[in-house]
């Protein structure tokens, strides 16, 4: 079975210069075809990062463009002061004509970086290129860019004779192709367009400097964040979205909500006019130390044999089966960290790394020009060096979130089964008949991910889950790439009929408890499976019978 993380990826990559890249994955992230393996859908995202990565570094010196030398004094009649943006259409021969230089400038890179990518991938994509530049599918947006403003607000010495500037906006869609996967993503890129570049690029280095000047205690503030308290964060903090080891745009988004709140709330701001592009505003510079190898298993064969983290582990009870009515959520939270979510094990006094990330000035407009370059410090013994935004997570606030996840497990086994349930080499559960007959019939139409689906929501809506912490981030789902294994139905006799998951079963499966409110920076535990060996030795199974079975 593979890693359920990779089904759930859907990447945001950020270029490592400005003009900034950001990609969005299409991926259909359903039930994907069994023979896609885990390295076919790693390799598909390791390819989109090379390329967004490889654009990123040729078009940093291609922000500024001569209008004069190029043809394009065209765009400047499109935006004024009063009609300050306007999409070109491509339909129109004129409108057409002033895209295209974008368009094929663009295009130029893509060829030279899909060239680079056929040879380091060439296993992969015999005999074609790995990408596809779907051209007919840009969008390119011209604005204004109000240089009077800029140049009254941030006077420069050199000559500064009136003079025009737009800022172009192209919105490229590249795609990829690999066995039964398709993924297509979309890269941004930002130019300045003028008659006359050295001027701009000097009101855009002073207007970057004024706004670092005002920006410099938000930017401070980032530079050691605690996680679970920062204002900013806090909220991911609570929805259990911590790991950003492959995708890092809901904390982007986070933080670009954050920033036009400062800058439009604080009195400082107000003699600026500053906007905002549709790309990237943190580069990751470095992974965090949670990741989806250390933060839960998604599959028990993966890693470690299946019944060596099996829920018997951390019932108390010494002989087999195991109730869980003595079980305590520090129990779960000891056991979890120890063997199935090891990256979250760490010491009283230290704190967990989630990330380091620069921050980019691309995301930001002032007076309609495009910024360069990466947020830096001003004033302290680090003037001139890049601002590093880290996130770090105590343990006591790992431990919080732990502690309330396991007691709605414990809650949700107690709601499911009162007896002694739980084996090494499986779960026997027992339900009343009339839903035994429901589960029967949501085995028939959807399999397993019906029948655990029923039984999630029921006790959801149960009087003992009302009043648990974070029930929202609680989910017990079927692995998505098997989420329909039909259970196998005995009915040799009506009150002893039991549906059962394992080894037998012709087509994988397993089931998963999960926490977060998004299952790719979330936590997951894997607790019953079937093996890649169909070895029952190596396998979990789970069974749900009608009445109480008797041992």
């Amino acid at each position: 079975m593979k890693k359920l993380f990779s089904i759930f990826s859907a990447m945001t990559l950020i270029g490592a210069t400005n003009p900034n890249v950001i990609s969005c994955n299409n991926q259909n992230t359903g039930e994907l075809e069994e023979d896609t393996s885990t390295t076919d859908l790693e390799m598909v995202n390791e390819l989109k990062t090379s390329a967004s990565s490889e654009i990123s570094n040729y078009v940093k010196s291609r922000m500024y463009v001569d209008s004069n030398k190029n043809n394009l004094a065209g765009l400047y009649e499109k935006v004024d002061s009063e009609e300050i943006n306007y999409k070109l259409d491509l339909k129109n021969s004129k409108d057409k004509a002033l895209a295209n230089y974008f368009i094929n400038d663009f295009n130029t890179i893509f060829e030279r970086v899909n060239h680079n990518l056929s040879s380091t991938y060439m296993n992969y994509f015999n005999n074609k290129s790995p990408l596809t530049f779907e051209k007919d599918k840009s969008k390119v947006e011209v604005n204004f860019i109000n240089v009077e403003g800029l140049k009254n607000k941030f006077p420069v010495e050199i000559n500064t004779e009136s003079f025009k500037g737009v800022r172009v906006n192209l919105k490229a869609v590249v795609s990829t192709e690999y066995k039964k996967i398709f993924s297509s993503f979309e890269i941004s890129v930002v130019y300045n367009v003028t008659e006359n570049p050295s001027v701009l690029k000097e009101l855009s280095s002073k207007a970057t400097k004024s706004l670092l000047q005002k920006l410099k205690e938000y930017f401070h503030n980032l530079e050691n964040v605690d996680f679970s308290t920062s204002d900013i964060f806090k909220t991911l903090y609570e929805e259990v979205q911590w790991d950003f080891s492959e995708n890092i745009k809901v904390l982007d988004d986070t933080l670009k909500k954050s920033l036009k709140k400062f800058t439009s709330n604080d009195d400082k701001f107000k003699d600026m006019d500053i906007s905002y592009n549709n790309v990237a505003l943190l580069e990751k510079t470095s992974t965090g130390e949670l990741t989806n190898n250390n933060k839960g298993i998604d599959n028990l064969m993966d890693t470690q044999n299946a019944q060596e983290i099996a829920l018997s582990n951390w019932f108390k009870e010494p002989n087999e089966p195991k109730s869980i009515n003595n079980v305590t959520a520090n129990d779960f939270v000891n056991f979890y960290k120890t063997n199935v979510g090891q990256g979250l094990n760490i010491n009283d006094n230290d704190s967990l790394n989630l990330g380091n990330f620069k921050i980019h000035l691309g995301y930001l407009n002032i007076n309609g020009m495009g910024l360069s370059g990466y947020a830096k410090n001003i004033e302290d013994d680090n003037a001139g060096e890049d601002v590093i935004m880290t996130l770090n997570l105590s343990r006591a606030a790992i431990d919080q979130k732990l502690n309330n996840w396991g007691e709605i497990i414990i809650a949700f086994w107690k709601y499911i089964n009162t007896g002694p349930f739980a084996r090494k080499e499986g779960l026997e559960i027992t339900v009343p008949k009339d839903l035994f007959r429901n589960l029967s019939e949501k085995n028939k139409k959807e399999g397993l991910k019906g029948v655990i689906k029923t039984l999630v929501t029921n006790f959801k809506k149960s009087n003992e889950a009302k009043d648990l912490q974070d029930l929202t981030l609680f989910n017990f789902i079927a692995h998505p790439r098997f989420a329909k294994t039909m259970g196998q139905k005995n009915d040799n006799n009506s009150d002893s009929s039991f549906l059962i998951w394992n080894s037998l079963n012709s087509d994988p499966w397993a089931v998963l408890f999960t926490f977060g409110l998004n299952f790719e920076h979330g936590l997951y535990y894997c607790f019953a499976s079937s093996s890649n060996n169909k070895m029952p030795n190596s396998s979990i199974y789970f069974k749900i019978g009608i009445k109480k079975i008797i041992y």
